[in-house]
């Protein structure tokens, strides 16, 4: 995460909240390589890949920021829809904890990428 937000940082403040995402999402996904479950995990994420883009394609495209940069805002609400302590909950018992989780790391950042972690998590949980 530590690299991935110092990569960003050339893109101040948000690129650092993006970059930080991708670490982070990549160092998760480098530890699970060996684990059977974190690659059928992987395999699951990857089979959103055509949903998540057309979504972008439509919303984040002014974010400035291109659909690889954007993919770990998609995770982190598939991640939320498949973790076991969320997966049952409605999003308005969720959202809160989701928020506090992702200000944590990206300060300042989730109304700007709120709706597209919503997307995920709805996908994700096949309530669209």
């Amino acid at each position: 995460a530590a690299t991935g937000a110092a990569i960003g940082a050339v893109g101040g403040p948000v690129g650092m909240a993006i970059g930080g995402v991708a670490g982070a999402a990549t160092g998760a996904v480098a530890g699970a390589a060996g684990d059977a479950a974190g690659e059928a995990a992987e395999d699951s994420f990857s089979s959103y890949d055509s949903d998540f883009r057309t979504h972008y394609e439509t919303y984040g495209t002014a974010s400035g920021y291109d659909y690889d940069q954007y993919t770990p805002v998609y995770r982190y609400g598939y991640n939320l829809a498949t973790d076991p302590t969320y997966r049952e909950r409605d999003w308005a018992d969720v959202e809160g904890d989701a928020r506090r989780r992702w200000e944590e790391r990206n300060p300042g950042t989730w109304d700007r990428f709120k709706d597209s972690v919503r997307y995920a998590w709805d996908k994700a949980r096949g309530a669209i």
